[in-house]
């Protein structure tokens, strides 16, 4: 009975998973919430990165380095601004 029960949970949750339709707002932001910390934390590893790029002197990986992270930046800026998201 209670791998009747399981299977049907799994069920739903491959379902909802596939479509999307039947995801919580509540799941959604806390989803969302934790890519732009993932992604906060990943641009302050790019600045130090470019920190020391530029005590070494290597100023053009430095310069790339740099378009690649306010390129980034520039992508989350538009995910947060957006009012919805297949319109990006």
């Amino acid at each position: 009975m209670s791998d009747m029960h399981m299977q049907e949970n799994i069920r739903k949750v491959t379902e909802a998973a596939k479509e999307g339709k039947n995801v919580s707002e509540r799941s959604k932001n806390v989803g969302f919430i934790l890519f732009l910390l993932f992604v906060s934390i990943f641009v302050l590893v790019l600045f130090a990165l470019i920190a020391g790029f530029i005590i070494n002197k290597s100023f053009v990986a430095a310069a790339i380095t740099t378009l690649i992270t306010f390129y980034l930046i520039f992508f989350v800026y538009k995910l947060i601004t957006t009012k919805n998201i297949t319109s990006l």
